[in-house]
């Protein structure tokens, strides 16, 4: 939106090196006069250059990631998609050189995460930021953590630029000549005023009573004079920056070198090898260590990710990739991927309750089961014992049958306890013969025969 870019030029806070800021003063003058010089490019044409586009993983990348436990690959094809993020940061699209707006570049990573066959995202960055306000968008994406992000730089990365990267998993610069940092704002305040004059053009502008503060940085900086400057940083440019601050240090807070940490958040700006020293940056490689990083990155999200997402809603999305959509059909769009997201999420904890029921009831059918088996082998062992029994009863009572002596015995005692007892009291066999009377009249003389001492 040109309408937006001319708003942001006059009035816009900027996250922006300044040498970035200032290349482009001619062409913020050509638009706020109104010229369309700069329209006469192709869009389409210029728009292909930011494109983003997806490269297919090489069979190695494809075997080590998507090989499973029983050595059997995964015959999906997998991709990781690159997103290039380059020239001015703005929330809308910049039509005149074909760049993508943080709101356009938001949708495409959405698509990515929404695309089965995309492991991940590569954003190429080569920007030195941009509009204060426009990085957030983007950065709320990423954060959502659905599949790994990882910044390739590729030339500059800073200020507005710098804190998109700071959101994503890793940062990979390409050459000891890349340019990291320069974290803060900027307030690029334009006076007009003598411009307009000779234009015979005079603004005079009229606040209500009852909005004595509204703008009140801006009328002062206008009008100048003493503490005019101090207004504009206290109510909007240093809160800016300590907002930017805080985003880069709650997404990269851990890494940043804290021997580095006061030139950083002051807006240094670091070069080749200090950028990974100071924890700007993770490592140094081409876009081939990037795609590799984003590959190991996405193990840990193939678990905890799944994409029910169907087909034919992503056939939808992905049109976007190549046409040009307006902000209703946008919005339109992102509201059916965001109710079918819901839904997922929505059946899937379903399915999770589901699941856990199951498992329950299983648990329980197992343990009703082990209380058959073992009533089971207990009655068995009963009938076991019942038929032992059985047919020691029938030995016995065969050996009762077969042994007269024993018959004489059973009956003899069935006859009652009176004859037994008699039978008891009988003299033994031994006293009934001649021997035993010998042997008590020999004692009986003994006795007689004792000699008293």
């Amino acid at each position: 939106m040109i309408e937006q870019l001319r708003y942001d030029i006059l009035n816009g806070v900027w996250s922006m090196m300044p040498d970035y800021f200032y290349s482009n003063v001619p062409l913020f003058f050509s638009l706020l006069n109104g010229e369309n010089s700069t329209m006469s490019i192709d869009l389409e044409q210029a728009q292909k250059a930011h494109n983003p586009y997806s490269i297919e993983l090489s069979s190695e990348l494809f075997s080590r990631l998507f090989t499973s436990s029983e050595g059997e690959q995964n015959e999906e094809v997998k991709k990781v998609m690159i997103i290039p993020v380059q020239g001015t940061i703005t929330k809308y699209n910049l039509y005149y050189y074909g760049g993508f707006g943080t709101k356009t570049l938001a949708r495409f990573i959405r698509e990515a995460y929404a695309d089965p066959e995309v492991v991940g995202v590569v954003l190429d960055m080569d920007s030195g930021g941009g509009v204060s306000t426009a990085s957030e968008i983007l950065c709320s994406v990423i954060r959502e953590n659905v599949k790994p992000v990882v910044t390739f730089v590729n030339g500059v990365c800073g200020s507005a630029a710098y804190r998109i990267a700071a959101s994503t998993k890793e940062i990979i610069i390409s050459q000891d000549s890349d340019i990291l940092g320069s974290i803060g704002t900027m307030f690029p305040f334009v006076d007009d005023t003598e411009y307009y004059k000779k234009l015979g053009v005079k603004f005079e502008d009229i606040y209500s009573d009852l909005s004595p503060l509204k703008n009140s940085w801006y009328r002062r900086l206008r009008e100048g004079g003493e503490g005019s400057k101090s207004a504009v940083l206290e109510e909007l440019i240093n809160p800016l920056a300590q907002n930017i601050i805080d985003s880069v240090k709650s997404d990269r807070g851990s890494k940043i070198n804290s021997k580095y940490e006061d030139r950083i958040f002051k807006g240094a700006t670091f070069m080749g090898d200090e950028t990974i020293t100071s924890g700007l940056a993770d490592k140094k490689g081409n876009m081939q260590l990037a795609i590799e990083r984003v590959v190991e990155l996405s193990k840990d999200y193939n678990n905890k990710n799944s994409n029910t997402m169907s087909k034919g809603k992503f056939s939808i999305l992905s049109s976007f990739f190549s046409k040009n959509v307006s902000e209703e059909d946008e919005e339109k769009v992102l509201g059916n991927l965001e109710d079918a997201l819901k839904e997922r999420d929505e059946f899937k904890e379903q399915l999770e309750a589901k699941n856990a029921k199951v498992d329950e009831l299983t648990a329980q059918l197992k343990t009703k089961s082990d209380e058959v088996t073992a009533s089971n082998k207990k009655v068995g062992d009963l009938e076991a014992e019942v038929t032992s029994l059985k047919a020691e009863k029938a030995n016995l009572k065969a050996k009762l049958d077969a042994d007269p002596e024993t018959v004489s015995v059973v009956e003899s005692v069935e006859k009652g306890e009176e004859d037994v007892t008699a039978k008891s009291q009988e003299k033994p066999v031994w006293e009934q013969t001649e021997w035993a009377a010998e042997a008590a009249a020999a004692k009986a003389a003994a006795k007689n025969s004792k000699v008293e001492l």
